[in-house]
């Protein structure tokens, strides 16, 4: 850790007045700016970090940058200097409590709040992505919940020099494994939608008490984002709104293609969704372990895939940024399988009610769902006593397209509605309108 101590003046101006935090960077501390007469919180590096010049260099640049980031959501970094070998920045101090502390104190949040506080979040990731800076370090230790309700996302800058660093051994990389995206985990560079996918993580967790995925290791918590699927949100908490859920978990594709294309496009498919759910129940967190904190991962298995990560200015590979169609589609249909199975199970129980073991006979018209967010229509479908299935399709993204039978039709009770979502990609000459698709009007259970 750092050398420094309480009531040291830095650069001759930041006075330290207590200790905020400590981690594997470094120190937070609540300091005075003895010029402008206004309390700062000041991070200095540890002195691993501090003696690595390259590290230093990169951090003063990425610490530039993030300072010229000005938006509501984002916490303001104002200065950066070096006293002797101690480097250290400035940003605002943001009086309340992180996301990680209250979900400590709470156990899962309602899912307005979730909601809520993901899109500001998600808002601060599209300012800093318009900028050209990726986060890379997305967790609910970074995001402060002021008194008066306001979201801030902090070390904008930081966590993107810190990846950069040739600070660890060969083979490793700096991370918080419970929030690293499949494509970081695999040492790629990270992307805004990486950040999208981090997002994703933190909103799993505010709604259902516990990160996507935890085990004894960031080794074997990193590995299970690339090959493991998540426990659907609904499964872990059925009072969240289906629209929510699916929005939490097409954000955590493995296929960077395959998620929301842009934070802001997430945050707006938060909102497309039901009324009038339930209220949260509270729900015990799971103690995520040794995953929780930025750290070094060390020490990966021969197969594991993690190793040092490029930097932000590195060119974009061709290949990480070009996935094969066929694949994009195969990870979209089995994200989109696992967010209607919680619908189907709802529907199954529906038609068994009263102790009846035949599906009933009666018909209902069929919703036109056509235009409408995927999360929106599916709850009609279901509202209706349908039971949806989803296809991927060219088209506005996270959209209805097209669905088979039409809107109107009249079908048995239970039977079954395609819903055609865009997948973001424009149409081609071998995407027609009825291309692999069924008679209107007939679905696998009949018409009326």
């Amino acid at each position: 850790m750092s050398r420094v101590e309480q009531d040291e003046t830095l650069g001759g101006r930041y006075r330290l007045l207590s200790r905020i935090a400590s981690g594997g960077m470094g120190m937070v501390w609540r300091a005075e700016d003895t010029i402008l007469h206004r309390h700062v919180a000041v991070k200095v590096l540890s002195d691993g970090l501090g003696h690595d010049a390259k590290f230093v260099e990169r951090f003063r640049r990425e610490a530039r940058a993030a300072a010229g980031l000005s938006h509501p959501n984002v916490a303001g970094v104002y200065d950066y200097g070096e006293d002797g070998d101690t480097p250290f920045i400035v940003m605002e101090l943001i009086d309340g409590e992180t996301v990680a502390q209250r979900l400590h104190r709470v156990g899962s949040l309602p899912p307005e709040e979730a909601a809520r506080i993901a899109a500001g979040v998600a808002a601060a990731l599209q300012a800093a992505h318009d900028a050209g800076i990726v986060h890379r370090d997305v967790k609910p230790g970074n995001v402060m919940l002021t008194p008066k309700g306001e979201v801030k996302v902090m070390d904008f800058g930081i966590a993107a020099a810190t990846w950069a660093a040739p600070i660890t051994a060969t083979g490793t990389t700096m991370g918080t494994a419970s929030y690293i995206s499949p494509e970081q985990a695999s040492g790629e560079r990270a992307t805004p939608e990486s950040d999208v996918y981090a997002l994703g993580c933190v909103l799993y967790e505010m709604l259902t008490g516990r990160p996507p995925f935890t085990g004894d290791s960031p080794v074997s918590v990193a590995s299970a984002h690339v090959h493991e699927i998540p426990v659907p949100v609904r499964q872990l908490a059925p009072h969240v709104p289906q629209g929510l859920a699916a929005a939490c978990e097409l954000a955590l594709a493995k296929d960077p293609a395959s998620r929301p294309p842009s934070a802001a496009a997430f945050s707006e498919m938060l909102f497309e969704r039901p009324s009038g759910g339930a209220a949260a129940s509270p729900i015990a967190p799971v103690d995520p372990g040794p995953a929780a904190t930025t750290q070094v991962i060390s020490e990966p298995e021969r197969t594991a895939l993690l190793p040092a990560a490029p930097g932000p200015s590195a060119p974009t590979p061709a290949a990480s940024r070009s996935r094969p169609p066929r694949r994009r589609a195969l990870l979209w249909l089995a994200l989109a399988a696992v967010v209607v199975a919680a619908l189907i199970i709802g529907v199954v129980a529906a038609m068994s009610g009263g102790g009846s073991t035949h599906k009933s006979s009666r018909t209902v018209p069929v919703p036109d769902v056509v235009g409408l967010p995927a999360g929106r229509a599916l709850t009609k479908i279901v509202a209706a006593g349908l039971v949806p299935g989803l296809q991927p399709r060219p088209g506005q993204f996270g959209v209805v397209v097209d669905q088979d039978p039409n809107g109107g039709a009249n079908l048995s009770r239970g039977g079954s509605v395609t819903l055609y979502v865009g997948t973001g990609t424009n149409p081609g000459k071998d995407h027609g309108k009825d291309h692999g698709k069924k008679p209107k009007g007939k679905g696998k259970d009949g018409g009326g």
